[in-house]
């Protein structure tokens, strides 16, 4: 299905179900609902599960502008009115999904009783100084690999960011809204949430490791922090049934 959100095509999906609560799932860096289909189904057997592609990826169309974290959080707001959704029993949010879900939280812009992080970004004070570097970086990175054939110049850009310590993937028509976003650390934001909340981290994931877990759960009011081993990033993927589980106990 799609819908017309502040002047952009965005398109997005309801799963049904018999259950009745009301999941918002929103998507991480360079990820889309197609590529969350399997965790979408499994979701859908807690509640009914509403997703968007976020703008700039899937087939949702492209922001005009460079977004920031704000800028993502007032559009879901706006999603969420346009299609009339209502009294949200959940939102969950993976990777950046996460980092958007903390900013509309925290500054009232995204309602809901219950909040489910899943390898959320956020955590910058880590590499403060480093994504200072993303300009330099991306600029240097344009020179240095211009005469090289595009698929090894994305490999090499791709590495650059890595270098830097991003917790998310590179996707290069959206590389200034990456770099709003890379900027922006939410350990404050994050102090602001009033609400029952699950973080949930790989024991393997590298790029938002569990540490940044740790460090919004020391913040986070009475927050539950879900190590789960043998997963990285994508602890959905990697262990799907832990994750389903982990996530209906905390709804109970």
């Amino acid at each position: 299905m799609q819908v017309i959100v502040s002047d952009l095509l965005i398109n997005y999906q309801v799963k049904d179900s018999d259950q009745k609560l009301k999941i918002l799932f929103l998507h991480g860096w360079a990820d889309s609902i197609k590529g969350q289909q399997d965790f979408i189904h499994n979701l859908a057997k807690l509640g009914t599960v509403y997703a968007l592609d976020l703008p700039g990826f899937g087939e949702s169309q492209i922001p005009p502008r460079a977004y920031t974290l704000l800028d993502y959080a007032k559009l879901v707001h706006e999603f969420c009115d346009k299609i009339d959704l209502k009294n949200i029993d959940v939102i969950i949010g993976h990777s950046n999904g996460g980092a958007i879900a903390i900013k509309g939280i925290a500054i009232g812009e995204l309602k809901t009783r219950q909040l489910v992080l899943i390898g959320a970004s956020g955590i910058r004070n880590a590499y403060k100084s480093k994504a200072s570097m993303l300009k330099l970086l991306t600029k240097t990175g344009k020179i240095a690999t211009s005469p090289l054939p595009k698929n090894v110049k994305t490999k090499l850009r791709n590495k650059l960011y890595k270098s830097v310590g991003s917790d998310m993937l590179i996707a290069e028509h959206m590389e200034e809204t990456f770099k709003n976003i890379v900027g922006e650390d939410l350990k404050n934001d994050s102090k602001n949430l009033n609400l029952p909340t699950l973080l949930i981290y790989g024991e393997q994931d590298t790029m938002t490791p569990p540490k940044y877990g740790l460090q919004y759960h020391e913040v986070i009011d009475g927050s539950t922090i879900e190590i789960v081993g043998q997963a990285g990033h994508f602890v959905q993927r990697d262990q799907p049934e832990i994750t389903i589980n982990l996530i209906r106990s905390f709804l109970k």
